[in-house]
């Protein structure tokens, strides 16, 4: 095996140490309760259930992805318009890969802009900057009828006179929402969001593979990644099921008091994965109700963080303050370039440790020396490791999470699949902008802000 289709690894010592107080023994105590769980999430996926879980394997959606983009060739920029799930996925790899700064490289794939927030000061500055320039404006909304979405288009429509149908691709539902009315109207080319799928699931269908692509992602590679890390989570030997494995561990963890869950990558170029798995984990596992109905209020916190930046702001609550989070290290075994310091600088013991050696040495000691801290401040944490940043590990460490999520639901005894409480906040803006048959959102909301005698 090369290194980049090397398997990504997880190391989950630290949460097994003696050192860590209320940690598990050992994994016989969850052999039982992941049987169980896992034979009905397996059912679940036959069945046709957890329709993410087949998107790495589907070559006939992969091969409509890849026919559209060759069709949509020769445009300079290709610019997401979407929110939430609709945008993390794509501008999270694409960060992975090509860093921050790869809006500025000159080569000759499209430059990509993902437009995952509607600030009129924002927008409006990228959009006089694209003016002059060749754009593919990629629509996404499952529904179909996502209002900041829909008021993005409508934003383009004004600035960018000449832009014509061909201009766009739409990514939505197959049958309903005024995007699929739109793009029948006036034919404009459409890839669907698969029945089921929803958008903190849908990095790997053509919501995060369509833009990926068109910018010069390998995306075969990234579903090759994604797609035997799916089949590691077909095991139903605990040891060797790696998302069974973490949700087992997490969840123990839960249950001992540490409801926050903190990522922290010690790599620049995965801030974004972070806020992707920060709406996975977040919309996925707070919920008010169990199965049963119960009124619960339970969920687990996410919060992002960066090393080595977070040790100088963050570290220091996790070290001294409650004993309510759990720490989960991503590193990156090589970077491509290690930083070689220089040796040619003033003698002076405060710094000759540094000299000749390299930042993938210092961060790599900054890293263990994290973990060592945490641990002896009996602190619950894990590491991953992804050999290199590369399409097929970042396939791994996506479909990973999505794995995990399923095994957490019924760990915890909720629908981590829905988002009622989301809706709500759609049905008060659908009011507070006047749309038939949301007024009463509107009556509420002057209701609960009626009085004046608070307001400073």
């Amino acid at each position: 095996m090369t290194v980049g289709r090397s398997p990504l690894r997880i190391d989950l010592n630290s949460l097994f140490q003696p050192a860590v107080k209320k940690g598990p023994k050992d994994l016989l105590e969850f052999e039982g309760s992941f049987k169980e769980i896992h034979q009905g999430i397996m059912a679940l996926k036959k069945t046709g259930q957890l329709p993410y879980s087949v998107l790495p394997g589907d070559s006939i959606l992969r091969d409509q992805v890849l026919d559209l983009v060759q069709k949509k060739s020769g445009y300079d920029n290709i610019v997401v318009l979407g929110i939430g799930g609709s945008a993390l996925g794509a501008s999270s790899i694409k960060m992975a890969l090509d860093g921050p700064y790869h809006h500025l490289l000159k080569d000759s794939s499209p430059r990509l802009f993902v437009l995952d927030h509607i600030e009129p000061l924002t927008l409006h500055e990228l959009f006089v900057r694209l003016g002059n320039q060749k754009n593919l404006f990629v629509v996404i909304s499952k529904s179909g009828n996502t209002s900041e979405t829909l008021a993005q288009t409508l934003l383009v429509k004004r600035y960018f006179k000449s832009v014509s149908p061909e201009d766009f691709v739409v990514i939505t539902d197959s049958e309903e929402g005024f995007l699929r009315s739109w793009v029948q109207k006036e034919n404009i080319a459409s890839l669907p969001v698969p029945s089921g799928v929803g958008g903190r699931f849908s990095v790997f269908s053509p919501v995060g593979l369509f833009p990926l692509a068109c910018s010069g992602v390998n995306i075969t590679e990234l579903l090759e990644g994604a797609h035997a890390m799916e089949e590691l989570c077909h095991q139903a030997i605990l040891a060797q099921n790696p998302a069974g494995l973490l949700a087992m561990t997490l969840h123990h963890w839960m249950q001992a008091g540490s409801s926050q869950m903190v990522l922290m990558p010690y790599a620049d170029r995965l801030r974004l994965f972070s806020d992707w798995f920060a709406q996975l984990w977040g919309e996925s596992l707070g919920k008010e109700h169990s199965l049963d109905g119960q009124k619960i209020n339970l969920g687990s916190t996410p919060i992002k963080a960066t090393g080595v930046t977070d040790q100088h702001s963050q570290l220091q609550l996790y070290l001294d303050g409650p004993y309510d989070k759990i720490i989960g290290l991503v590193e990156v075994e090589d970077f491509g370039v290690d930083g070689s310091l220089s040796e040619d600088f003033i003698s002076d013991e405060r710094i000759d440790f540094l000299k000749g050696r390299s930042l993938l040495e210092l961060q790599a000691a900054e890293l263990n020396a994290t973990q060592a801290s945490l641990t002896e401040n009996q602190r619950p944490n894990f590491r991953l490791s992804l050999a290199q940043i590369n399409e097929y590990q970042l396939g791994q460490l996506y479909q990973l999470f999505m794995n995990v999520i399923p095994y957490m639901g019924a760990l915890m005894n909720i629908n981590p699949f829905d988002q009622p409480a989301v809706e709500k906040i759609k049905r008060y803006t659908f009011g507070l902008m006047g749309k038939n048959g949301f007024l009463d959102y509107k009556e509420k909301y002057e209701f609960q802000n009626k009085r004046e005698d608070l307001i400073f």
